[in-house]
C-alpha cells in the first residue's frame, strides 16, 4: 500500500491547528481527541498521540513546542500563608487542608501538591498525606424539586437539651437556615419534623426517592 492508498490527516487541518496551538488558543489534550483521517472522500475521526500529531507538524515545515504537561505552580509566601492560617483554623492533615482552601474555587485555588509543599515547610506534613486526595465534594443536580437540601438535627446539652435544625443546601453545602426550638422536647421534635415535612419528596442515601 503507498502513500496514497491510505487515509491521512488533511494538511489543512495540520496548519490551522497548528497556528491554534502556537497561539494557545487550543491545547493539545482538546486538539487529540478528535483528529480527521480522510480517505477517498471519506471522512473518520480518531484520538491520535502528540508523537504522531509532532510528526504531521513537521511534514508541513512546523515544529510546535509540545509541552510535557502544564506549568507547575510556585510556592509562594502568600499561599504558605493561606496554609499555615487554615492549619490554625482547623488543625488537621494536608487533605482536609487541600477541601478547605478550595472550598470556594472562583474565589482561590490552590493544587494538593503545593499544599504538600507548603506542609512540609510548615513541618505539619506526615507520610500519610502523601497519597492524592478523595474527593470531597460531589455535585449533582437535584431531580426532583425540593430534594437538594437536607435537615440536621442536634441537641444542645448545656444547660439543658434543647434541639436545633439547619436546613443545609448538599450541593454547596450552605446552612439555608437555622433555628432553635426552644419549647420542644426531642420527641417532640420528631412528631414536628414529621408535620413539617410529610408531603415533602427526599432522596434517600441509595437515591431512591421515599
Amino acid at each position: 500500500m503507498n502513500e496514497n492508498s491510505r487515509p491521512r490527516i488533511p494538511n489543512e487541518w495540520v496548519r490551522y491547528m497548528y497556528e491554534k496551538l502556537e497561539s494557545g488558543e487550543l491545547t493539545y489534550a482538546t486538539v487529540l481527541k478528535k483528529v480527521p483521517y480522510s480517505y477517498q472522500n471519506v471522512t473518520i475521526f480518531k484520538q491520535i498521540s502528540r508523537n504522531t500529531l509532532k510528526k504531521a507538524f513537521k511534514e508541513i515545515g512546523g515544529t510546535p513546542k509540545i509541552k510535557s504537561g502544564p506549568p507547575q505552580e510556585e510556592l509562594t509566601p502568600e499561599l504558605i500563608l493561606k496554609v499555615q492560617n487554615s492549619y490554625e483554623n482547623y488543625k488537621c492533615g494536608v487533605q482536609k487542608l487541600y477541601w478547605t482552601l478550595n472550598m470556594n474555587p472562583k474565589q482561590f485555588q490552590i493544587s494538593y501538591n503545593v499544599v504538600i509543599k507548603a506542609a512540609k515547610f510548615l513541618g505539619i506534613y506526615k507520610e500519610k498525606d502523601k497519597s492524592n486526595p478523595k474527593a470531597y465534594y460531589v455535585d449533582y443536580e437535584a431531580i426532583l424539586p425540593n430534594t437538594i437540601w437536607h435537615v440536621d438535627i442536634h441537641f444542645l446539652k448545656e444547660p439543658e437539651t434543647l434541639p436545633v435544625y439547619g436546613i443545609i443546601d448538599d450541593k454547596s453545602r450552605y446552612l439555608l437556615a437555622l433555628k432553635l426550638l426552644c419549647n420542644k422536647s426531642s420527641t417532640e421534635l420528631q412528631k414536628w419534623q414529621l408535620q413539617q415535612f410529610k408531603n415533602m419528596e427526599h432522596l434517600s442515601v441509595s437515591g431512591q426517592i421515599r
